[in-house]
């Protein structure tokens, strides 16, 4: 196993995992369940560590990549501007629930601090999911060429990709 490899296996958990979490909090919100809400607020905890991990084998993944001739530098460039961000979003997400789970052990935890944490979640899940999308233009031709495509005419409702060679 190499260092692009672990990233692809780790860099997941934490788009799905506060996409999930996030998902969990807008039910908890709407019907007070506060094992629902302490799921959610743990699942946050566990996709701010995701984050970080994804973020350290980041370097790892770049030197496996970086040298061949179907990976843009720019890409790569771009992936990682938005992977740091995101993963300062995640964690401190991750710090925001983990304070809850703190605050409010011996009690329920209330509505308006699952609310808030539900919109630090859908602002750190798109971040999530831009950084995802940036990484699968490094090293996947098919969706770097379907962006190509879209950038040039974002009105075509069947915009193919281009062929690419390797």
């Amino acid at each position: 196993m190499n260092g692009a490899h672990l990233h692809l296996m780790i860099n997941h958990l934490p788009v799905i995992g506060t996409l999930l979490a996030t998902g969990l909090l807008a039910v908890a919100v709407l019907r007070p369940n506060d094992t629902l809400r302490r799921t959610a607020l743990a699942l946050l905890v566990l996709g701010g560590f995701a984050a970080g991990a994804a973020q350290l084998s980041g370097e790892p993944a770049e030197e496996v990549v970086e040298d061949r001739a179907t990976v843009n530098d720019s890409a790569i460039e771009s992936h990682e501007d938005a992977a740091k961000l995101a993963t300062i979003g995640a964690a401190i997400l991750a710090v925001g629930a983990a304070g809850t789970l703190l605050a409010f052990r011996r009690r329920g935890v209330p509505t308006a601090a699952t609310a808030v944490l539900f919109a630090g979640g859908l602002v750190v899940s798109g971040a999530m999911a831009w950084t995802a999308n940036l990484g699968g233009r490094i090293s996947h031709p098919e969706i770097a060429a379907a962006s190509a495509v879209a950038e040039q005419d974002p009105g075509a409702p069947n915009a193919r990709p281009m062929a690419v060679v390797e």
